[in-house]
């Protein structure tokens, strides 16, 4: 419930300008501290393509890459991600006001959500046994 809320702020931000007609999307840094932040507008741009073009497996598959990357990167920063990369394709729709815009967005963060905590944690973050993470004498 805690993620959806966060969800819920980040699409706040996501919301209108000025003119109170255009959907603001969040901004990737490329000096971000998460590794999977540290993409450049071009890459994110890119992204957002895929996962306009791909539906739930380009959602799935980008999970998977943002994971083998940054095996460390919480459900919520893959989450941030996607829905970062695929807003501006949102932004960019015809035929769809604010409010729709807006809707789209949420059901595709929505979604993400679903997927990224449904996908298989990798091995590496399975282990709570503090010996598995320090060195052997």
């Amino acid at each position: 419930m805690r993620l959806l809320r966060m969800l819920g702020s980040l699409l706040l931000v996501a919301g209108c300008s000025a003119s109170g007609e255009r959907l603001e999307c969040p901004v990737a840094h490329a000096s971000g501290s998460v590794g999977i932040a540290r993409e450049t507008p071009a890459q994110i741009a890119s992204v957002g393509a895929r996962l306009a073009a791909g539906g739930e497996n380009a959602i799935t598959e980008t999970a998977g890459a943002v994971r083998a990357h940054d095996a460390h990167a919480s459900r919520a920063e893959i989450v941030n991600y996607l829905v970062t990369a695929y807003c501006p394709e949102i932004a960019r729709k015809a035929g769809l006001d604010l409010a729709g815009k807006r809707a789209a967005l949420r059901a595709f963060a929505a979604r993400a959500d679903r997927i990224v905590a449904s996908a298989p944690v990798p091995r590496a973050q399975v282990s709570t046994n503090p010996a598995h993470h320090s060195k052997a004498s």
